[in-house]
């Protein structure tokens, strides 16, 4: 199963850590930008912010990220 796949498949609750998601070297991610990419969008307010669960874990909300992807597409007229 793809990433891709994987991703559809999740409920809107589940979470995911960064590099679960963001795009790497050599590796196509769901979100196609780096994660140093998505931290300053984070800052900058362009992406919703992660979920700190504990002093070493950070997540996002798989519905956050849903949500965030369809407002980057172009809407059709």
């Amino acid at each position: 199963m793809n990433q891709t796949t994987h991703f559809d498949q999740l409920p809107d609750s589940a979470m995911l850590r960064l590099a679960d998601f963001a795009s790497g070297k050599g590796k196509p991610g769901i979100v196609p930008a780096s994660a140093s990419s998505i931290w300053r969008w984070i800052k900058s307010g362009q992406f919703p912010a992660p979920i700190k669960i504990s002093d070493k874990i950070t997540a996002w909300r798989v519905g956050d990220i849903r949500v965030w992807l369809a407002q980057q597409m172009p809407q059709a007229q």
